[in-house]
């Protein structure tokens, strides 16, 4: 049995729809199908029962699920080496790593895995800093032991980092238009084009200078963007789109409040970030661990 497998299931439990997991996992959907009922035939249990509706996840199912993700998670502590006891004596060879993030609302993926690097190196202190891209490719250049967070939207093609630079995925989100429960053409519409939502008054977020906004970029790819305000808070944010018929772009992430209502774009919208850091920063095992933990992060 092919331990991976057992991450699949994690996924789809999560996912709640075979489909949505497949696409998670980039695997075709007939083949993760294939997958769950090799494992249900080889351990004799009914994990999900399926319907027309999705599934759902059967009581042998959840005492299985339970047991693989005890699996998982043993697995990633053999493969992070900052968690054996004979690296811990690295915490004193860094003293601070530069973080410099792009112009997007900062994922709380990146304070979940900056929290649980703090757990294995309490030592080290770690900065956020926003910049515009070009800013972050030179302050990784000149600052030590910095990394750089890159973002791109669509088709995660990220041609313009330089050749001298180390890059490394990080997360891929899919967007989505963003308004109020009270808004009554949110209410209406299942889903949207991203021509339609151009139409509409938006709210942008943005901490930095609008040029150096990649979402910005991606909207103008379609036409003009109605922007009415434009905003450095995540929260004004929210305030904003609750007091009016207003719309922005965002995550799943970003729906943090019941007020707030996320609809669908008819077109797939992929938001995708990457690490970039110079190539002997790469090599540093700090760096090294820093990456490892955000990836098990990511699996999450």
């Amino acid at each position: 049995m092919n331990i991976e497998y057992f991450q699949y299931l994690q996924t789809v439990a999560e996912s709640r729809s075979i489909r949505q997991a497949a696409e998670k996992l980039h695997l075709k959907q007939q083949y993760l199908s294939t997958i769950i009922k090799n494992i249900e035939n080889h351990y004799d249990v009914t994990i999900f029962e399926r319907s027309r509706r999705g599934i759902k996840i059967t009581n042998d199912g959840r005492f299985f699920l339970e047991r693989t993700q005890q699996i998982n998670q043993l697995l990633q502590e053999l493969e992070s080496p900052y968690l054996y006891p004979s690296k811990q004596d690295f915490s004193y060879v860094v003293k601070d790593i530069p973080i410099y993030i792009q112009d997007v609302t900062t994922s709380s993926k990146m304070i979940s895995i900056i929290d649980t690097f703090h757990k294995y190196f309490p030592y080290i202190d770690i900065q956020l800093y926003v910049k515009g891209q070009e800013e972050i490719f030179s302050a990784v250049r000149q600052t030590p032991d910095s990394i750089g967070v890159i973002y791109t939207v669509d088709d995660g093609a990220i041609t313009s980092i330089p050749a001298d630079l180390h890059s490394i995925p990080f997360l891929s989100q899919k967007l989505l238009a963003i308004a109020s429960k009270q808004n009554k053409q949110a209410q209406q519409n299942p889903s949207i084009s991203i021509y339609d939502f151009l139409e509409k008054e938006l709210v942008l977020y943005t901490s930095a200078k609008q040029e150096e906004n990649p979402l910005l970029h991606y909207l103008h790819q379609y036409g003009t963007p109605h922007i009415k305000y434009t905003v450095n808070n995540p929260m004004f944010l929210a305030e904003l789109l609750q007091k009016g018929d207003y719309w922005a772009l965002g995550r799943v992430s970003d729906i943090t409040q019941n007020e707030l209502l996320s609809i669908p774009f008819q077109e797939n919208i992929m938001l995708h970030s990457y690490f970039i850091c110079k190539p002997e920063t790469a090599q540093s095992f700090i760096t090294q661990s820093f990456f490892k933990i955000a990836s098990a992060q990511q699996s999450l």
